[in-house]
């Protein structure tokens, strides 16, 4: 057996708001609807359309990410730069009409993927529409319009999110991705809060964040924050509002309980202010999973801790030759030692396949002899196994 040290990773994390944030119709006595679709009469004229565009700065006619790989759309310089980005997350992130998951850009088989000049290309899942939100205002008046006319909404940061809930096949997506506001306060006191009420170390976040911009901004600052391990994961969507493990939860706790305030748009278009004094049960929604079915969450604030004096980090790749008699043995040498390793703070990721096994953990605040005393008789163990 080999071990190699492993220098990328990626943990599985739900991010991305749920698609469904628009109020039952007023003429719909039962609150049950289908939504409204192009074909119907009920879909809005190009004036109403034009109208609403003015009001969200303009408003985004959306083709799947490949349109111009296809024909009759098909451009040979626009193609191109398609196929350079097309399947990375970065590119991906970008563009309006694309999620991290390809799958979910498809309704059944009709989609438009590759680049495969003379197949058809269906629009999918991928919404009709898109509105690039840079302010409060412009959620505000899209979850008005979408209402208002009964259209589908999907709310999209990222398009990280591994049910796909951030689009939807004739809908108004609703792109918050540039809403990338971030302030660092030592002494943040939450909205409605008694007079007098002490401060504390939190960080101010749009919707459109990423964790990985929070956690350079937080070393400058030197203070730590609870979220999650990839790069396109979202700080204010469906991550933390379906708890949101960290590899420091064993110390900070999750996501969710480090929460101090939302600010939300909910599905009447009014912007509220939701903590531990004011809206108190949107809330407690807001941190216990369902993301977007209570509104639009445009701001998110949560505390922050101050920094490790020290991490340890492990992380081994193991490729067995023969996984029917060494995996068994190695998961029991590692299951065994769980306990004991949770207790003194460790935490992190394991991935577990056929012929491979992959371990990501994690120690603060301790030296690196303290983290030996608990690594090194575990790969002893496992390297008797050659």
């Amino acid at each position: 057996m080999h071990l190699h040290p492993l220098t990328l990773f990626g943990a599985l994390l739900l991010a991305g708001l749920a698609d469904r944030a628009v109020a039952a119709p007023e003429n719909s006595p039962t609150g049950k609807t289908c939504r409204c679709l192009p074909t119907q009469p009920c879909w809005p004229d190009k004036a109403s359309w034009d109208a609403f565009g003015q009001t969200v700065g303009g408003l985004i006619t959306t083709t799947p990410a490949a349109y111009e790989c296809h024909d009759p759309h098909y451009d040979d310089a626009k193609c191109q730069e398609i196929q350079k980005g097309y399947f990375y997350d970065h590119w991906r992130q970008h563009q309006p009409g694309a999620v991290q998951q390809t799958n979910w850009e498809m309704v059944g088989d009709k989609g438009c993927l590759g680049f495969n000049k003379t197949s058809q290309c269906y629009q999918g899942a991928v919404p009709l529409y898109t509105v690039k939100a840079m302010t409060f205002e412009h959620v505000q008046n899209t979850v008005r319009f979408a209402a208002k006319n009964n259209i589908r909404l999907a709310i999209k940061n990222t398009g990280h999110d591994y049910l796909g809930r951030s689009i939807a096949a004739s809908s108004i997506n609703l792109w918050v991705y540039y809403m990338k506001n971030m302030d660092f306060s030592t002494d943040f006191v939450p909205e409605g809060a008694p007079a007098g009420s002490s401060g504390s170390g939190a960080v101010v976040l749009g919707s459109g964040v990423m964790w990985k911009d929070v956690y350079r901004a937080a070393e400058d600052h030197k203070v730590v924050v609870v979220g999650g391990a990839e790069a396109t994961v979202g700080t204010s969507g469906g991550y933390c509002q379906a708890g949101g493990h960290s590899p420091i939860s064993p110390k900070h706790g999750l996501c969710a309980d480090n929460v101090l305030q939302y600010k939300v748009v909910t599905a009447d278009g009014e912007l509220k202010v939701a903590n531990s004094y004011q809206n108190t049960d949107l809330f407690w929604a807001l941190r216990g999973g369902g993301g977007g079915t209570f509104g639009v969450v445009v701001e998110a604030v949560y505390k922050t801790h101050p920094a490790f004096k020290s991490i340890n980090f492990a992380a081994y790749q193991l490729y067995f030759l023969n996984a029917t008699e060494t995996l068994p043995k190695i998961l029991n040498a590692f299951l065994s030692r769980q306990v004991q390793w949770s207790e003194a703070g460790w935490s992190g990721y394991v991935y577990v396949l056929e012929n491979f096994m992959a371990i990501l953990y994690y120690l603060p605040d301790a030296d690196l002899t303290t983290a030996k005393t608990f690594l090194d008789p575990f790969f002893g163990e496992i390297e008797k196994l050659d």
